[in-house]
């Protein structure tokens, strides 16, 4: 039967456009397809809280064949493992994570949870040569993801959810500031959401380090202007916490003299003069005049978030 070049076949077989249930298909077609469409599948692996049956499978399969497991780039695991039932899967997740040699991004929302169940996943993650991005979800353990953040090498996204029922890094951390000091010359996202950034103002102005490749950066609120010196190159910078900045310091242009995208709750930004050139605007209204930012910025892209709806200017 004729067939396509390969070279034309990869092309087509391995686009980030195809949906997975798409490149499910093709791998079913022939040999070929799936030693091409494969790579595709297994490239970014995302399960949700409710798909615990099928990461078993996935993970039953990229220990039985590291080949498989060598396709896995970013992993994305949203299940639950905190009950005592689900120690099998945290076992399966385990024993697969030496296997994943090409892993750039990692996230899993037990992985405090793993660390208590076996602490050789510390030493599992920090071995991964590509590492290179790492999502935790503080919530269950702050100490299992300080012994964590103490062992990963310098990444280049670190992104650290924290919630009401955890303030562990509202209080700031000793890790979190050894591991930004190791990223200080790969580090380009940062992202402390439920977190006040102006908790690290001591550790910025001890080391007088700064991170220049920073474009992205995310806190729930920065009361100071101390990031602003330790982040000098941001773009995109999103505050989501109420009063998350003064508006006075964002119309400062030394303030993140870089700043092209900027993303706030509505907060009290009342009686401030002068205006910012920010090409986008992100503001999530909470009963407010949008007419106070209107007056803070000149031009660009504006969206208004109310509750999960967004509404173009």
């Amino acid at each position: 039967m004729p067939t396509l070049p390969y070279d034309v076949l990869e092309h087509i077989l391995t686009r980030e456009w195809l949906s997975r249930s798409t490149v499910c298909s093709l791998c079913l077609v022939s040999h070929e397809f799936y030693a091409l469409a494969g790579q595709q599948l297994y490239h970014t692996v995302h399960f949700s809280s409710r798909e615990l049956q099928k990461s078993q499978l996935f993970f039953q399969a990229i220990t039985a064949d590291w080949i498989l497991a060598r396709n896995v780039v970013s992993l994305h695991i949203d299940t639950d493992l905190a009950r005592i039932s689900q120690q099998p899967h945290m076992r399966l997740l385990i024993d697969a994570l030496p296997g994943l040699q090409m892993l750039r991004h990692l996230y899993c929302k037990s992985v405090a949870q793993c660390i208590v169940y076996d602490a050789r996943i510390i030493s599992y993650i920090a071995a991964l040569p590509r590492l290179e991005s790492i999502h935790i979800w503080s919530l269950y353990s702050p100490a299992a993801d300080e012994r964590l953040l103490d062992r990963l090498p310098a990444m280049k996204i670190i992104r650290i959810d924290s919630t009401s029922r955890s303030n562990f890094y509202l209080g700031g951390s000793r890790s979190l500031e050894r591991l930004l000091s190791r990223s200080k010359d790969t580090l380009v996202k940062l992202d402390l959401s439920g977190t006040d950034l102006s908790v690290l103002d001591t550790f910025f102005d001890d080391t007088q380090y700064s991170w220049p490749k920073v474009e992205d950066l995310t806190a729930s609120i920065m009361t100071t202007r101390t990031p602003a010196r330790a982040f000098p190159n941001v773009r995109r910078l999103s505050l989501p916490g109420y009063r998350g900045i003064s508006g006075n310091a964002l119309v400062d242009p030394t303030v993140f003299p870089h700043l092209h995208q900027l993303g706030v709750s509505d907060g009290a930004w009342d009686n401030v003069s002068g205006k910012r050139d920010v090409r986008h605007l992100l503001v999530e209204l909470a009963g407010r005049s949008f007419l106070l930012y209107l007056t803070l910025f000149n031009g660009g892209e504006v969206s208004i978030c109310t509750g999960r709806v967004f509404l173009p200017l």
